[in-house]
């Protein structure tokens, strides 16, 4: 109940009660010794929360903290939900500057996906778009190129592309 009430007011933009929540959450977890769902989300949302408002390093040790519940918890992990750790994981390093790091975690999360939904899913386009982004900052701009033209093969098949094809196109 803490972690919806956290989200809550993540929504709100209350960014201090949110982590306060997520901080609750996790402590009663932890003192019971449940290695679960819960937790991860807990752990994750501190995460997420911590980026937003800038504190880059804390935010990473709470991603490793939902990665080692992950661990824990074995081959019950649901694989979407693995797939949307590993592209919010990659999202954190690219803010870390952490760009080969972040290209990892886009990629474990684009088998997922590309297992589960086949080639075309919509979020491999933007994970392709994170992976150019990446590209594009270590000076790789054949890649990066590569990366913008995968994403944009994507969203031309889709009728639900939304700004993914002028974003495309924006970053080619």
């Amino acid at each position: 109940t803490y972690n919806y009430l956290g989200i809550a007011y993540f929504h709100l933009r209350q960014y201090e009660n949110a982590m306060a929540y997520y901080k609750l959450s996790a402590e009663i977890l932890n003192q019971h010794k449940q290695i679960n769902r819960s937790l991860y989300d807990a752990n994750l949302n501190l995460g997420i929360v911590s980026a937003v408002i800038g504190q880059y390093d804390q935010a990473y040790n709470y991603f490793n903290s939902a990665l080692f519940v992950i661990d824990s918890i074995g081959s019950s992990v649901d694989s979407l939900l693995l797939a949307r750790f590993y592209l919010n994981y990659g999202l954190m390093a690219t803010l870390m500057g952490k760009f080969d790091e972040a290209i990892q975690h886009y990629t474990i999360a684009e088998l997922i996906y590309k297992e589960k939904f086949g080639p075309d899913y919509l979020s491999i386009a933007g994970i392709n778009i994170n992976k150019g982004i990446n590209a594009y900052y270590k000076y790789d701009y054949a890649k990066a190129k590569l990366f913008y033209q995968n994403a944009l093969s994507i969203y031309l098949k889709s009728d639900k592309a939304g700004v993914g094809v002028p974003r495309s196109y924006a970053n080619l």
